[in-house]
């Protein structure tokens, strides 16, 4: 895809994912744990369970921390006292050498208060197993690197190129762009066939909730969809969908849904339950 449809895509995604209201973010507010620190470079504030956060090992001196890649370059290539940096792996929520890490860019979902939105793998593997469910490049510790001291943090737009898919329709409420890859798009089976909508909330304002049986969400684990009857859905985790007007994973086995609660945080909820949570909830 040329580049200027990529960045058109990638205006998108960051308009749809700062489109909540102020009312709706206190719902859905990632859970990034307690500050620990700002960052050395721009000043950000670090938190315990940000994922792009890197912690900066400098010879004779306490750690530092900056909240993102570009940023710890900034200190790495100005200092004679740095010794290693260590990057928050996916899957465990462990830190691990940076050195040894292998990196994606451009999935399906992102870490919360990205500024370079990258995740680390500890293992090849790992990053592949991940790229076959949720898309992305891979990337070595020295490309990464490269990109990021090329892109800086104010141009990562250039480098992050999240796959939507193909485009499979509009939503039928707001008539935003729906895409094959996106997370938290459903399929909604009515008499003249199946219509999408972007989120849950523009599914639940034409519809009463007695009809579930109708609606289908996108498991996170495979991307495909099934009943939201059958759903269990994260909200306030440490990583978020790309696109769509509300927060919300969903997965169709609750022990996968736990499993990933204890790396990237959030809330357990029912379909009973969101439902109900889309109810509160205003643009």
């Amino acid at each position: 895809m040329p580049y200027k449809k990529w960045y058109i895509v990638f205006l998108m995604f960051v308009m749809a994912a700062s489109a909540i209201s102020g009312e709706a973010d206190k719902f859905f507010k990632p859970d990034l744990g307690k500050k620990i620190s700002t960052c050395i470079n721009c000043g950000e504030d670090i938190y315990e369970n940000m994922m792009t956060k890197v912690d900066l090992i400098l010879k004779g001196k306490d750690p530092e921390y900056a909240c993102s890649l570009p940023c710890a370059i900034k200190l790495i290539d100005n200092s004679d006292r740095y010794v290693d940096m260590y990057v928050k792996e996916y899957y465990s929520g462990r830190m691990i050498s940076a050195a040894n890490a292998i990196f994606v860019l451009g999935g399906n979902h992102h870490p919360a208060n990205a500024i370079f939105p990258v995740m680390v793998f500890d293992r090849q593997d790992r990053a592949v197993y991940f790229v076959s469910q949720h898309g992305g490049s891979i990337f070595g510790t020295e490309s990464i690197l490269k990109l990021a001291r090329e892109n800086g943090v104010n141009d990562y737009s250039r480098v992050f190129y999240p796959d939507p898919g193909e485009k499979i329709g509009v939503c039928y409420h707001c008539e935003q762009p729906v895409y094959e890859k996106q997370l938290t798009r459903l399929e909604i089976i009515t008499d003249k066939g199946i219509v999408n909508a972007c989120g849950l909330k523009c599914a639940m304002i034409k519809m009463d909730g007695s009809n579930l049986s109708n609606i289908k969400v996108i498991n996170f684990t495979t991307g495909f969809p099934f009943g939201i009857e059958k759903a269990w859905f994260v909200i306030n985790s440490n990583v978020l969908p790309n696109a769509g007007e509300m927060p919300v994973l969903a997965f169709k086995e609750k022990m996968i849904a736990e499993e990933f609660i204890k790396i990237h945080r959030g809330m357990l909820l029912t379909s009973a339950e969101i439902i109900e949570l889309m109810k509160k909830v205003t643009y």
